[in-house]
Formats: C-alpha cells, structure tokens, sequence
C-alpha cells in the first residue's frame, strides 16, 4: 500500500492515519478459536536487509485486538529525515492459535513524500457564459481543496484528494466575475499562497482595440455622411450659357473707360459761361458795369 507523507511539513497528522490492513479476513481457525496477530520476522528478509530499519518498522507497527494493522511513518521521522527511508517493505504477519500458526505473504508500506500543486487544464484562455475551468493537482488523501475567489472572497467550490493523491475541481463562468479573476486555493484549512488567472470575456486590451475599431468606423460613416450632404444640400453656383460667354469673349473691354466716364460726366455738369457783353462807347462822367451789364457813374 501507498502512504502519502506532506514534504516539508512538522504536523504529526502530516502522513494522515498511516496505513491500515485488517488480517482476520486473511485468516480462519476450524477449530473457532481466537486467534493472535503479530509481526512476523522472517529470517530471510532479515538477512537481505537492514536489520535495524527493519527492526523499527517492527516497533512502529501496531495491531489492534480486532486484527487491524496500522504504520504511522510519523514516528520514524524522528530517527531520520529523508522520507524515502520511511518506508516499510516486505513486512510479514503471523496469525496464530494455541497449537499452530499461519503467515501472510510479503505487505509492503510504501511511504511517497506530496506536497499541493495546482493546474488550469480546461486550455480556454477566455471563458464565456456556459464554460468552465478545471482545475487539477496532487496532495494528500483525504484533504480537502478549497477554490475562492480573490476579488470577493467567495468560495467557488470544494474537492477531496482522492487515495491516488489526486485531486480536480471545476469552476462555473457564473461563479466568476467579468474581467480577470484570481482564483485561490486552500488546502486543510490553510491558504497555499497559489493562485491561477482565469479571464471571463474579453481581456482589457481587447476591448480597448474594440474601442478603437469602433472609433474608426464611427469616423468612416462621418465622412461618408458629410459628402452625402455637400452633394445633396449645397447649392452649387450655375455655370454660364454658352452664348453668353462667346459674347463676352467678343468685346474687349476699355481698360480706361472708367477714365473717360467720369471726365464725360464732369462735363456735363459744368456751369454755363456768362455771355460777355459787347464793348460799349465812352461817356463822360460814366463806366460801364460789366456785372450788372449796365451804366454807373464814375465816381
């Protein structure tokens, strides 16, 4: 049998409650008595091993009055640290009578040193309303694993470790939140201090390239709108009849007409000369008067 031992850990339960065998059902009496269990030293094991480690694991093995065998590598940690050397193999028991006794076959206690790991497996890199992320590790068995959630502190579910030392969980999209979530894990009531990213929709930077996209294409259909109006709604000026222009390119125009125009006119509007009078005879004593046109006296 396997015995799964916490690496690294100080806690006496680290290897659980060891491993068990219960020997009544391997063994029976014709005559209906009760039988005693004990360790069995077989010379021939002994001499092809290590006599003192097999003589700890002797110590170390207990058998209950119902039959029930149980090692606990707990206590070899106390003559060594390397758990590869907590295990005990080739172990042999003994039923026996008043009058007789019977042996098992060889019952090995493999001790394997596990420590918690955890793993994404479901391969989504973004899971959306229906999916689900599986998550899978190794510990010991008969430990519960906890999932929470880093963002509310919920849990999201629960496993056991299986006999086999492993475990899986998995994880529904609705347990999550939108966005980028930190799923933690505990371990025997402990926090394990290891979390896995799982995001939920679309990750930030792909919404802003959304957003962006969207920009761009709100900018399109501006521009496509803005033409539809200049070439519906603004009045274009109308282009010349095609009479009208050959006249014009007929008649050259006086660059100095604006000249003779305004010399034209001032003549126009000129006053009139005053008629002069006709020269007339002298008199003595009198002068002709060319502003009244007439004869003042000379003073």
């Amino acid at each position: 049998m396997i015995i799964f031992c916490e690496e690294g850990s100080q806690a006496l339960d680290r290897c659980g409650n060891g491993g068990s065998v219960v020997l009544p059902p391997y063994f029976s009496d014709a005559d209906g008595d009760s039988l005693d269990y004990d360790v069995y030293d077989d010379p021939e094991i002994i001499a092809n091993s290590d006599l003192q480690h097999d003589e700890l694991c002797a110590d170390l093995i207990s058998i209950d009055i119902y039959g029930r065998v149980t090692y606990d590598p707990v206590g070899m940690s106390f003559h060594t640290t390397d758990i590869d050397l907590w295990s005990c193999e080739g172990m042999k028991f003994m039923a026996k009578d008043g009058s007789s006794s019977a042996y098992t076959m060889n019952i090995d206690f493999t001790v394997r040193a596990v420590s918690f790991s955890v793993e994404r497996i479901d391969g989504i890199s973004e899971i959306t309303a229906g999916d689900t992320a599986i998550f899978t590790g190794q510990g010991r068995p008969g430990v519960e694993v906890v999932a929470r959630s880093s963002i509310t502190g919920l849990r999201l579910n629960n496993t056991i470790v299986g006999e086999d030392g492993i475990w899986m969980m998995n994880v529904q999209s609705n347990k999550l939140e939108s966005g980028l979530n930190e799923v933690t894990f505990e371990y025997g009531g402990d926090s394990t201090g290891q979390s896995i990213s799982v995001q939920v929709g679309a990750s930030a930077q792909e919404s802003a390239l959304g957003w962006v996209l969207w920009a761009v294409l709100a900018l399109v259909v501006l521009a496509g709108l803005g033409a539809v109006f200049m070439f519906f709604f603004v009045e274009f000026e109308d282009e010349p009849e095609i009479g009208d222009v050959e006249a014009q390119e007929t008649v050259e125009e006086d660059p100095y007409a604006w000249g003779k125009a305004s010399v034209e006119a001032e003549a126009q509007v000129a006053t009139p000369v005053q008629p002069v009078a006709e020269p007339q005879p002298t008199y003595p004593g009198w002068k002709w008067d060319p502003e009244t046109n007439q004869w003042i006296p000379d003073q």
